[in-house]
């Protein structure tokens, strides 16, 4: 049985370009560990808006571009400025 929605006091979710719920990726009962599903969260779908909630207050909200490669092998991230 999948847990409600609000079932848990710390949630991480992951919002499409429109503004809107894509899915509840993760609930926590301790902030540690809902931070941790946060940027975990964050490395496996780059380029997608997450927030980290409790309730309704939004505590964190980030979004991790996708690494593009350089001339020398080496990734940076594409929001990067050139030099």
């Amino acid at each position: 049985m999948r847990p409600k929605l609000f079932e848990y006091p710390y949630r991480v979710i992951r919002w499409s370009t429109t503004g809107t719920m894509i899915e509840e990726v993760a609930g926590a009962a301790h902030f540690s560990v809902a931070l941790a599903a946060f940027e975990a969260a964050l490395n496996a779908w780059r380029d997608e808006e997450m927030t980290l909630q409790q309730g309704a207050r939004i505590m964190r909200k980030g979004l991790r571009p996708r690494e593009a490669p350089t001339a020398d092998g080496s990734a940076r991230s594409i929001s990067e400025g050139t030099d």
